[in-house]
C-alpha cells in the first residue's frame, strides 16, 4: 500500500467518517469501521486523530470551511442580492447532495449534548454561515434590492429551517430523488419574504 501524506490520510479518514455516518448512522462511527473503509489499521487512525472527539471536531471544521470557500467561489458578489440566495440555496443543497453525512453530524443532538467542544465548533460554523447570509441581505437593503423591512436576523434561520426541513425529508426517503427537486417552489416561497 502507498503510504499517503499525513494531511492527505487525514482527508481520507474525515471523508470515510462522513461516509459512515451518512449510510450507516453515528453509531456505526468506530475507528474499527473508519479504519476498514481507508484500508489502514484503527490503531493507525491514532496517529492523525488522538481520538472520536478530535475526529469529529475535525469533520466539523471541514464542513465549515469547504462549505464556506464553495459558497464564496460560487456566488457573484456582484450580483443582485436576491440572485445570490437563490445561488446559495442551491449550491447548499447540491453541497449536502455531495456530501450527505454533514447534515447528520450537524444537525445531530445527541452528538453535542455532552460535549461542550463538538457544540462549540457547530455553532461557530452556524455563526459563520449567518453572518455571511446577513451581510449579503444588509446589501441587497442598501441597494434596495430586498425590502427594507426584513428582519435580517431571523431570515437566515427561516432560510436554516427550510433547509433542514428538505434535508430531513430527502433522508427519510433514502436519497431517492435529487435534494434539488422542487427547489424551484422553496424558492419562489422565501422569495416573496425578500421582496
Amino acid at each position: 500500500m502507498t503510504r499517503e501524506s499525513t494531511e492527505t490520510r487525514k482527508e481520507q479518514i474525515i471523508r470515510a467518517a462522513m461516509d459512515i455516518i451518512a449510510s450507516r448512522g453515528l453509531d456505526h462511527l468506530t475507528m474499527q469501521n473508519i479504519g476498514r473503509a481507508v484500508g489502514i489499521s484503527d490503531a493507525a487512525i491514532y496517529k492523525h486523530f488522538s481520538g472520536k472527539q478530535e475526529m469529529l471536531l475535525a469533520m466539523i471544521d471541514s464542513i465549515r470551511k469547504n462549505l464556506m470557500a464553495e459558497l464564496r467561489s460560487h456566488l457573484n458578489p456582484q450580483a443582485p442580492a436576491p440572485d445570490q440566495i437563490r445561488a446559495l440555496l442551491d449550491y447548499h443543497l447540491e453541497y449536502i447532495e455531495k456530501n450527505n453525512g454533514a447534515p447528520h453530524l450537524v444537525f445531530s443532538e445527541a452528538l453535542y449534548l455532552g460535549n461542550p467542544r463538538v457544540k462549540d465548533s457547530i455553532r461557530r460554523t452556524m455563526e459563520e454561515y449567518t453572518a455571511f447570509l446577513r451581510k449579503i441581505l444588509r446589501a441587497g437593503q442598501e441597494a434596495g434590492e430586498i425590502r427594507a423591512d426584513l428582519d435580517i436576523d431571523a431570515f437566515p434561520v427561516v432560510l436554516l429551517g427550510v433547509i433542514q426541513a428538505k434535508v430531513m425529508l430527502w433522508v427519510l426517503a433514502d436519497n431517492q430523488a435529487a435534494l434539488s427537486a422542487n427547489a424551484d417552489a422553496l424558492w419562489n416561497l422565501i422569495e416573496q419574504r425578500l421582496q
